[in-house]
């Protein structure tokens, strides 16, 4: 499994959601490579999804010196970690790399800016697209490229969350182009409430069900 943090792309870090690291390895009994990309407003679009582009690529080359099946990974993002998640495999996709067998998106940012958005939010934006020209912009919002050919994806998102638009806005993509995938709405919960499985029962339970529906993801590419 492939952890990308959340944390709006600006902030956070592998200690911030190392519990969640944790509890999803213990989980599922599998490894867990959490990728610590770069910052914003330091660094902008497309450094981040360059890093983990690099990590996969390192990892399918390089992963069975590490005892793992470097046929079967999955995606695991949350907010901003479930963007690039979604972005990645897109580029994948289009350089006909090797796809992950699943994507699990917590609250992805997926549809990018809009003018209705929270100011945070168009900030977010901004800090992570940089001075990009329109064409880089299209390439680094998700909703906005092709979604045909992906692979299955998880979608889980709290009804609380003033992103939650962005998740049905994604699925609706989805559909449309045929991709296999779930919308899991978990009642009352806030935007990044993984953050808070430890002491939030509703959480921990969305976590478990992530974990239990990534599981047929890795043992369906499997070669073993």
């Amino acid at each position: 499994i492939i952890f990308l943090r959340g944390a709006g792309f600006w902030s956070g870090s592998i200690d911030s959601h190392l519990c969640t690291i944790h509890s999803l390895a213990n989980l599922t009994r599998a490894v867990v490579c959490a990728v610590d990309y770069r910052r914003t407003p330091e660094y902008c679009y497309p450094v981040q999804q360059q890093e983990v582009v690099s990590v996969i690529r390192w990892l399918i080359a390089r992963g069975a010196e590490l005892g793992v099946d470097p046929a079967r990974y999955v995606l695991f993002g949350e907010s901003a970690g479930a963007t690039l998640a979604l972005s990645v495999s897109q580029t994948l996709r289009d350089a006909n790399e090797p796809l992950p067998a699943g994507l699990v998106l917590f609250y992805p940012n997926a549809g990018g800016p809009k003018a209705g958005s929270r100011p945070y939010s168009r900030w977010v934006w901004r800090s992570y697209l940089g001075e990009a020209d329109q064409q880089t912009v299209l390439s680094a919002i998700p909703v906005r490229r092709n979604m045909r050919g992906l692979p299955p994806i998880w979608i889980g998102c709290g009804t609380e969350d003033p992103l939650l638009h962005d998740s049905e806005e994604l699925a609706q993509h989805l559909v449309e182009a045929n991709v296999p995938h779930s919308v899991n709405r978990f009642p009352g919960l806030p935007h990044a409430f993984l953050l808070h499985a430890a002491r939030l029962r509703p959480a921990q339970q969305a976590l478990q069900q992530a974990a239990a529906a990534l599981l047929p993801f890795l043992k369906q590419n499997s070669l073993l």
